[in-house]
């Protein structure tokens, strides 16, 4: 028999019938004579004429039995029953009554005595085709209804009927002279035994054939004749030998067949189901025998004392109540995670007699995981059997075990390779059944539940024995959630499975996965279960048992790493989309993986496709294996900047190293010039000033818009002045220059900036001298470009004094544009250098008003009359546009340059503020050309010839007395006589164009008057003269002009006012009056 799966097993049914009819009969208890059974329904035959129908009832509680009473009814006679036969075709059931010998007949399932057919009476025995029963049983009734034979065993003879439904048809009678005991039929062939032997009777040809005798030994006891059908035309008839039990293989035609079966004593009861024959013996044991191999198979003992006495072959098979497995595969809540749970070194701790863990158990046992407040009925399928074990006060299924028992037998036996074979060969049926649709949907459910139970029951054993590859293909045969495996792996897991404490799981499979508490705890129990205390000191330390567990470990984060691919395979390939939930954990626990076994490629891959990845499950183990990009990739689609500023920056820092990363610093600056984030733009600006000057301030002043405030301003540039000096004044120069601020004290700041720079480049002895040259250099040459054009335009751009040029121009523009420092601080600064730095004295004396002082450094110090002249026209400011073009184009000082060339534009002043700074700017040149004019006589005859331009250019502007006062006496009058000539040409000309423009005025008011009067003849106007005495004075009179007509001349145009424009008289000059109609402005000289 060896480890297989035992062919049958002994199931209760009904129990205590005599507790169902106590209180209905007498106190004689009650046996069960007979029983038959088919499709939900057992029928039973009592000692006392009791007839009982039970049903089969689902959804019952654990403890109470799945068949109930339907129908119980008493013969009248009450005359035991000694045997019941079903015919479902036909709607029978015939009930045999022992004490007077009559078969009555029943309808089927009710129960209803027919009427229409009479009891037959005088009978023995009775047999139904069984070949027939085979063939066309079905759960109630047929589609066709059909015959069956029926032969009825009377004392002498055998009389064949036919019955149909509600019909019993006389056949023929055979003469049976020494009559019979028990008879079987199969087809034509009926196999009986009388008292001594056994035969075999052709129906057709009524012919005998005589067999073996019952005992084959005369001194014996009489034996009880035993005969079952094997097959169609095929019985099993038993002899007793003396010694053991005979059982013989007959054919229909009398020949044997097959091989023998023996039984050490003769059995109580036989019948078959093919491939198997099962004897109940006296003491109550059965009895399995293979028919092909005759070899015994099964030995089952009683349930109890009052355990079978027969045996009975049901025809079509009945239900069987599902056992243990329908509890199994009921669903309850598993908590995920343990607080209390054990850790491996507990366990190698008993091993070495530190504590008081039992060795022996495979894992430590923990508390039950199960929540018994949410469970979900099993889908059951329901088995059939076709044998039924007759107690005197009890029922029993003698059922083949179901595909769960036979795993669960199996996998007592560690035959794992023999269950996996069988949940295979179970799908493969089940899945061919299915496509030919010959299951329902509840079928198949329940047959799904059966098959993915079976896979996670032979996974978990794999996994309880360290075989993780054959675990993660059983479990995932079984549609195991992934979190089920997950939460074995503590050091990957962190804390993703928080947010689900509970997952629906197998009742059965709870002890097993309660068992499995991690997979460290699992190898360690293997490992002192299979080695401790055989390797010293022990089995952590121990370099082989150390290595295994390593190689234990690997094979596991294998297992785990291809179990994750084939559900997220699975998902993909079915077209089904995952719970987010489950998506979270999956990706990112391959992130982990891939990360720790270096498969960087497809690390990319699953980020970029992903977007369910839990980034702080994850961070900890990218930068532990090195995987900054995978990092970086993640942050990126996530969108989180500052966590990918940290990164970049540790990468710049040095501190991570990552080939894949190209140029982090370049990535950083893109990333803070499109970001929005002022702040963060900001404390990144900073880090980033630090290593890159230049990128670090161009990304703070691109970031630095209009938004910011005064008090923002001022604290970033303290920031960077903390940083990096040099930085804080560049960016200074950019709230100035670039953003235009109006703050004083940014202005004075800058200014200071300036100067200090200028200061410190002259302590160095070669700049000194080279602006000493430089301006010695240009009052030789007298050139007539100004001075600090002549300074850049003379400087090669690879000078070593080009910077020192630069920052001066940076300067000198700075102060010449600006207005806003204290000029007499700067100005102090400044005066100890004057010999080196005159020009930049002259700017600051022309912004105090010190406009003498300013000229005098100019002309006599510098010799830049050039400057000097531009000094003049553009009312005290020593660098005119064109120089500030200039040194912009030189310098790239666009900035600075725009301070000087706006102001001298009065650019931003509204338009009657231009109009007043015109006229001011224009007496103030008149004064500042006198100032010059002053200058350049007080040099003598160094500056005869820059007086003679002068004098020459700006004549027009001076006034010929101030200027003849000032004349020196030693002086030609050469040097003076071509200012005065266009001076007297000038007044001449001016007092000419005024009688010219007056007498055109005259002619004009004349027309005007003219057309005046026609249009009020026409209008009808009448002019009332004033009374005698009380006329008023009339109007002054233009010079040359009649007072009469000039009163005239004002009432016309008083009464035509508005019709005439000073342009229509034709002279820019004119302006309207209210009191006098035209007027000319200012009299001719």
């Amino acid at each position: 028999m060896g480890t297989e799966v035992s062919p049958y097993r002994l199931q209760h049914l009904i129990s205590s019938v005599n507790d169902l009819l106590k209180g209905t009969q007498g106190r004689e208890p009650v046996e069960i004579r007979c029983a038959q059974a088919h499709g939900s329904d057992i029928y039973l035959g009592c000692s006392n004429g009791s007839l009982l129908r039970y049903t089969f009832v689902e959804s019952l509680g654990a403890t109470a039995e799945s068949y109930q009473i339907l129908t119980h009814q008493t013969l009248p006679s009450g005359e035991p029953i000694e045997q019941i036969s079903l015919a479902p075709t036909v709607e029978l059931v015939l009930v045999l009554c022992g004490k007077y010998h009559q078969i009555r007949f029943f309808s089927y399932p009710n129960l209803e005595f027919l009427v229409e057919i009479k009891p037959i009476r005088n009978v023995v025995s009775f047999a139904l085709d069984e070949a027939q029963e085979r063939k066309s049983s079905t759960e109630r009734r047929p589609q066709v209804p059909e015959s069956i034979r029926l032969c009825v065993i009377k004392p002498s003879s055998i009389i064949v009927y036919t019955i149909g439904v509600r019909r019993l048809q006389f056949r023929k009678e055979i003469q049976l002279p020494n009559g019979a005991e028990l008879a079987r039929l199969s087809d034509q062939y009926l196999c009986v035994a009388d008292s001594e032997n056994y035969q075999v009777i052709d129906l057709e040809s009524t012919v005998s054939i005589p067999l073996l005798p019952l005992s084959q030994d005369e001194r014996s006891a009489p034996v009880k004749p035993l005969i079952t059908v094997i097959a169609d035309n095929e019985f099993l008839i038993l002899s007793w030998t003396g010694t053991n039990s005979l059982g013989v293989f007959i054919r229909g035609t009398g020949d044997p067949v097959r091989g023998t079966l023996t039984w050490e004593t003769h059995p109580a009861a036989i019948c078959c189901e093919y491939p198997y024959v099962i004897a109940l013996l006296p003491n109550g044991s059965m009895k399995v025998h293979n028919v092909d191999s005759q070899e015994i198979c099964q030995v089952i003992l009683p349930l109890d004392a009052l355990s079978a006495v027969r045996l009975q072959k049901c025809c079509g098979g009945y239900v069987v109540p599902p056992g243990v497995e329908a509890h199994n595969l009921e669903k309850k809540d598993f908590q995920l995670l343990e607080p209390d749970s054990p850790d491996s070194s507990a366990i190698e701790a008993a091993a070495n007699g530190q504590n008081t863990l039992p060795i022996s158990s495979p894992l430590p046992s923990r508390r039950s995981s199960l929540i018994s407040t949410t469970s979900s009925k099993p889908r059951i399928r329901q088995s059939k059997s076709a044998l039924l074990a007759i107690g005197q006060d009890a029922i029993y299924a003698l059922t083949t075990p179901t595909f769960l028992q036979q795993v669960e037998v199996l996998l007592e036996s560690h035959k794992l390779k023999d269950v996996t074979n069988l949940v295979k060969e179970q799908q493969k049926i089940f899945d061919e059944m299915k496509k030919q649709g010959s299951f329902s949907l509840p079928e198949i459910m329940a047959q799904n539940d059966e098959i993915q139970y079976a896979y996670q029951r032979l996974g978990y054993k794999f996994l309880s024995t360290t075989n993780f590859e054959d675990a993660g293909i059983n479990l995932f045969r079984g549609n195991v959630d992934p979190r089920l495996l997950i939460r074995l792996f503590p050091d990957l897991r962190g804390t993703i499975l928080s947010s689900t404490p509970y997952l629906p799981a197998f009742n059965g499979l709870t002890s097993q996965m309660n068992a499995l508490d991690s997979v460290d705890t699992i190898i360690v129990s293997n490992l002192v279960k299979n080695y401790s205390p055989h390797l010293k000191p022990n089995t952590r330390s121990a370099p082989p048992t150390s290595e295994l567990r390593k190689l234990l470990a690997v094979s596991a984060r294998d297992m785990l790493r291809e179990y994750l691919r084939k559900w997220k395979n699975k998902a993909l390939y079915s077209g089904e989309t995952l719970p987010e939930e489950i998506s979270r954990v999956i990706d990112t626990l391959q992130v982990k993986l891939f990360a720790e076994n270096e498969e960087t490629q497809d690390l990319y891959a699953l980020i970029g496709s992903s977007d369910s990845i839990i980034v702080e499950e994850v961070e900890d183990t990218l930068i532990q294996t090195g995987q900054y990009n995978a990092l970086l990739k993640i942050h990126q689609k996530q969108g989180n900047n500052e966590k990918l500023l940290e990164i970049w920056s540790k990468l710049v820092d040095g501190e991570w190293m990552d080939e894949d990363i190209l140029d982090p610093l370049a990535q950083m600056i893109t990333l803070l010039s499109e970001s929005r984030d002022r702040a963060l733009v900001q404390r990144w600006g900073l880090w980033l000033v630090k290593r890159d000057t230049t990128a670090g301030l161009k990304l703070l002043m691109s970031a630095d818009g209009k938004r910011s405030t005064k008090a923002d301003d001022s604290a970033l540039l303290s920031q960077l002045e903390a940083v990096n000096l040099a930085a804080g004044q560049q960016f200074l120069e950019h709230l100035v220059l670039r953003k235009c601020s109006n703050d004083p004290t940014l202005h004075a700041r800058l200014a200071h900036v300036y100067v200090d720079r200028l200061v410190s480049a002259l302590q160095n002895d070669e700049v000194v001298e080279f602006f000493r040259d430089s301006a010695l250099e240009y009052s030789i040459q007298g050139s007539s470009v100004p001075f600090l054009t002549h300074l850049v335009t003379t400087l090669e751009v690879t000078s070593p004094m080009y910077k020192h040029v630069r920052d001066r121009c940076c300067a000198d523009l700075f102060l010449q544009g600006s207005a806003l420092y204290d000029v007499h601080a700067i100005r102090d600064k400044l005066i100890p250098l004057e010999e080196a730095l005159g020009f930049e004295l002259a700017i600051l004396d022309g912004k105090l008003g010190h406009h003498s002082d300013a000229l005098k450094i100019l002309v006599h110090n510098l010799h830049d009359t050039t400057s000097a002249d531009a000094y003049c026209a553009l009312g005290g400011c020593a660098i005119s546009p064109k120089v500030a073009q200039v040194l912009s184009e030189r310098f790239e000082l666009q900035p600075w340059a725009s301070l000087v060339i706006e102001n001298s534009n009065g650019k931003g002043s509204s338009t009657k503020t231009n109009v007043h700074g015109a006229v001011a700017l224009e007496e103030t040149k008149g004064k500042l050309l006198r100032v010059l004019l002053e200058v350049y006589m007080n040099g003598g005859e160094a500056t005869e010839t820059h007086t003679a331009h002068l004098l020459n250019s700006q004549g027009g502007k001076l006034n010929v007395l101030d200027v003849l006062s000032l004349v020196p006496s030693t002086w030609s009058l050469n040097i003076v006589s071509s200012f005065l000539a266009r001076s007297l040409r000038h007044s001449v000309h001016e007092r000419c164009e005024g009688e010219i423009l007056k007498a055109v005025c005259l002619g004009q008011n004349l027309e005007v008057r003219d057309n005046a009067y026609v249009l009020l003849r026409e209008q009808g106007a009448i002019i009332e003269e004033p009374l005698p005495g009380s006329e008023p004075p009339p109007p002054a009179a233009f010079e040359g002009e009649a007072v009469g007509d000039n009163h005239e001349k004002v009432v016309v145009l008083e009464a035509v006012s508005g019709t005439v424009s000073p342009h229509d008289i034709g002279s820019e000059k004119l302006a309207r009056s209210p009191q006098r109609g035209v007027a000319i402005e200012g009299d001719v000289p």
